[in-house]
């Protein structure tokens, strides 16, 4: 993960995390009752971190962080890269 976290960015700081894909997690919208899925990575996440992408060992993009688990410091939350591909094609 490369982001430039709230309060931890200065001129000229690469800030980077590495972590795991730990999996996947349906759940359901709080608005709609809709079923989704995210994945879940093992990567270290501060607020401020949402938005950045998520890179493989081999430079591709596979998610972007949404949300974190303030109460588990290393557990983080993307929507799948599908669902990502699709809402850059829909505002394009």
């Amino acid at each position: 993960n490369i982001g430039a976290p709230a309060g931890y960015w200065s001129a000229g700081a690469k800030f980077y995390n590495e972590g795991y894909y730990v999996g996947v997690d349906f759940s359901y919208s709080r608005t709609g009752g809709l079923p989704f899925l995210q994945e879940i990575f093992s990567i270290s996440a501060v607020g401020g971190l949402s938005g950045s992408p998520i890179i493989n060992e081999d430079g591709r993009i596979v998610g972007m962080i949404h949300s974190i688990r303030t109460d588990y410091t290393r557990i983080t939350f993307s929507c799948s890269i599908d669902d990502l591909n699709n809402i850059i094609a829909s505002v394009l």
